[in-house]
């Protein structure tokens, strides 16, 4: 069996429907699949939230990444999270129902140059940043423009990253950053506000702060199964949807003088490996951290040596069963290889654990019901 990536269909609707209960009625979900779908593969993924009719939105990082998505089908709005640059504007198609990003005035300047020269309005979400504006535009200066960002034609919502969401030590942060930006939105005139979608719960806030919720979240980790964040006693149910498998291509005897690696490192305790389909350039944030551990015939084993980029080596001294052609799991919904294991092993934190499955666009991705 080749090394592959197992997506679950089902949990990830279930995923979808979990988030959905802990949301108001009238709260809409955008859908995060920037970096190929969390390395998910975003030509498996983004079928199935254009089909799904609780995702109203998707989001991107990049022009390109958004076109993709109109290839792939995708017709429902997609909202692009980065910078846009002029010369991005002007050079090839823009898809219709994109949504850009403004960060600054000088960009609501820039969309409504360039839609008056293409004789389109370009819609715009206002990316805000009350906490120094370095990544979007800072209270005074929004609160200066306010008029005129609020009556340019292309601006339809207004968001945040809530950074300070991350500390889940410690809510009273987030609870003030969440008030300011909510005493702002209070203040906007009612004529000006039915027109704004605004967003500024993402996944490691919308179960924590359902009352700043207000128009629509923004879920990426947690419509893959990422465990989340917080001390909550009630909190969403999620489910991974990715599981990883390869093949025991060989299983030999380590002799006292074998080379077995690049630095020829097999601890001494050793006695015999298995050499595995998988190596550092199919998963490489799996060998990140140490005592890394795969399952082969319900048994954990330990990846032992330097993995090379194709292939890795596992002590199998104690596990005699173990036979060529056995599939090995790197991650799979049992003891030891769970996605929170993988999390623990390699080190990974909250805000960082999201990169485990970059780099994987070697394996073959496949769908499971």
């Amino acid at each position: 069996m080749e090394n592959q990536a197992v997506i679950d269909r089902k949990k990830l609707q279930q995923n979808i429907a979990e988030i959905r209960r802990f949301l108001p009625e009238k709260c809409r979900v955008m859908a995060v699949v920037k970096g190929n779908a969390y390395g998910h593969g975003v030509e498996q993924i983004a079928p199935l939230m254009e089909a799904n009719p609780s995702i109203h939105m998707l989001a991107v990082a990049s022009l390109d990444e958004a076109r993709n998505l109109h290839r792939l089908g995708v017709r429902k709005p997609v909202l692009i999270l980065g910078h846009t640059s002029r010369s991005q504007l002007t050079d090839g198609e823009i898809p219709p129902r994109v949504i850009f990003s403004a960060s600054s005035a000088e960009d609501v300047r820039m969309y409504e140059e360039v839609s008056g020269r293409l004789g389109r309005c370009l819609p715009i979400h206002l990316r805000l940043d009350f906490g120094g504006g370095v990544r979007g535009i800072e209270r005074k200066t929004f609160l200066r423009h306010q008029e005129w960002f609020l009556t340019s034609p292309g601006v339809c919502g207004l968001y945040a990253h809530v950074y300070s969401a991350y500390n889940t030590e410690d809510d009273s942060r987030t609870e003030r950053d969440l008030l300011e930006y909510d005493s702002v939105l209070q203040n906007i005139p009612p004529e000006l506000r039915v027109r704004l979608c605004c967003h500024f719960l993402t996944s490691v806030s919308f179960y924590r702060f359902p009352a700043y919720a207000y128009d629509m979240v923004r879920v990426g980790a947690a419509l893959y199964g990422f465990p989340l964040p917080g001390r909550q006693t009630q909190r969403p149910a999620l489910s991974p949807v990715l599981s990883i498998s390869a093949t025991v291509l060989n299983v030999v005897p380590v002799a006292v003088d074998s080379a077995l690696d690049y630095w020829n490192d097999i601890p001494p305790h050793v006695h015999k490996v298995a050499l595995l389909s998988v190596g550092n350039w199919d998963v490489p944030n799996f060998f990140r951290g140490k005592n890394i551990h795969v399952c082969i015939r319900e048994r954990l084993l330990e990846v032992v040596g330097s993995p090379c980029m194709d292939t890795c080596c596992v002590d199998v001294t104690c596990a005699p069963e173990v036979r060529p052609g056995d599939t090995v799991y790197f991650l799979q919904d049992s003891p030891g290889v769970r996605l929170t294991d993988k999390i623990h092993e390699n080190g990974f934190d909250y805000a960082d654990c999201q990169m485990l499955f970059s780099g994987i666009d070697r394996l073959r991705r496949v769908f499971a019901e």
